[in-house]
């Protein structure tokens, strides 16, 4: 199906700086011989700053974090945040680091965001008793302080336990890819 016609807009997107953003990031592999692969996907994220950036690859039975600088601090940091929030009793994804490339399971389960959703469009009050329990997650994620402007501040903010970066199953919220810390971050910055 051809939905837009690229070649048409393409000078309006380079006009308007975007054209990087609308750049083709798909790349589909099809064959009429079994492919040897056991990739069911790889993401880059190269839109960050070189020393951040990563390749995530999908196996069948695990995801890789891989640096592409070969810079490790990042990839060290994302594993210490892990063994951090499991330290505070947040559940988290299993994880090792292995030759500098940071390793998890793959995990089938329903992301926490789709699971929300889906209460919020049939249960309400289902909704409400399970966002208290996400929210209570994130609370627990860091020691915290009263502000009078800002409510509830994270001493430690991990900017990534949102429901995108989160599963349910087994009836409970379980995190992965916590990639960053921000000291003294609003709890209403995550829960918005």
């Amino acid at each position: 199906n051809i939905f837009l016609d690229e070649a048409k807009i393409y000078d309006a997107l380079i006009k308007n700086n975007v054209f990087h953003e609308f750049a083709n990031n798909y790349l589909f592999e099809c064959s009429n011989f079994p492919l040897e692969s056991n990739i069911f996907q790889i993401t880059l994220s190269l839109n960050r700053k070189p020393e951040n950036a990563m390749i995530t690859v999908i196996e069948e039975s695990k995801v890789k974090k891989i640096s592409v600088s070969n810079n490790l601090e990042h990839i060290c940091n994302l594993y210490e945040n892990t063994l951090y929030l499991k330290k505070k009793s947040v559940p988290m994804v299993d994880c090792k680091i292995i030759d500098g490339v940071y390793e998890m399971p793959f995990i089938k389960g329903e992301i926490a965001n789709t699971y929300l959703q889906c209460l919020f469009d049939n249960n309400i009050d289902d909704f409400f008793i399970k966002f208290d329990e996400y929210c209570e997650l994130i609370k627990k994620s860091s020691e915290t302080y009263e502000s009078d402007n800002l409510g509830i501040v994270l001493k430690k903010g991990f900017i990534d336990l949102v429901p995108i970066n989160c599963f349910y199953i087994n009836n409970q919220f379980v995190f992965f890819d916590q990639e960053y810390c921000y000291e003294n971050l609003p709890l209403n910055v995550l829960i918005f």
